[in-house]
């Protein structure tokens, strides 16, 4: 095992917790924010994208990857998750809800503003795809989890 993709994991586990704790520090600015839900949203993403960083780190040994493949799946996983962070945060507190309809109740923020959050939100989204994949393939070749496996009497 390459020492470098014990150090991604690594960095992993330390964002994961760094966001964690975003998390929490964020839900104290929710009752500031003019559209609360996504205030709530962003306080939540948080959460759930740390834990989801923790869990990367806890497998990425696993993963048979290239050293330069782990750099740019750590360089996915980490600005994926804070992005997705952010977006929620920034619609939150900018009150510029015209990506969330039914969260905003129709509450739009200025041109600049949704437009910031219409190209962060497909880069965001299309990491964490890209992400995945790589994640997927390599567990699938390093046999540890195959989807043929998976409806095979042998998996």
């Amino acid at each position: 095992m390459n020492d470098k993709i014990k150090l991604h994991g690594h960095r992993l586990l330390q964002a994961g917790i760094i966001l964690f704790l975003i998390g929490l520090l964020s839900g104290f600015f929710i009752n500031s924010c003019p559209l609360k839900i996504l205030g709530i949203a962003a306080h939540l993403v948080a959460f759930i994208c740390g834990i989801f960083l923790l869990a990367l780190g806890c497998i990425w040994n696993r993963l048979n990857i290239s050293t330069r493949l782990s750099i740019f799946g750590m360089f996915l996983a980490i600005y994926g998750t804070y992005c997705t962070w952010f977006i929620y945060f920034i619609a939150g507190a900018w009150g510029a809800g015209g990506m969330f309809p039914i969260a905003s109740k129709g509450v739009t923020g200025t041109v600049l503003q949704e437009n910031i959050i219409l190209f962060l939100t497909p880069t965001a989204a299309l990491s964490l795809i890209v992400l995945c994949i790589i994640v997927l393939l390599s567990l699938c070749k390093n046999k540890t989890l195959c989807i043929n496996d998976i409806f095979t009497e042998e998996g």
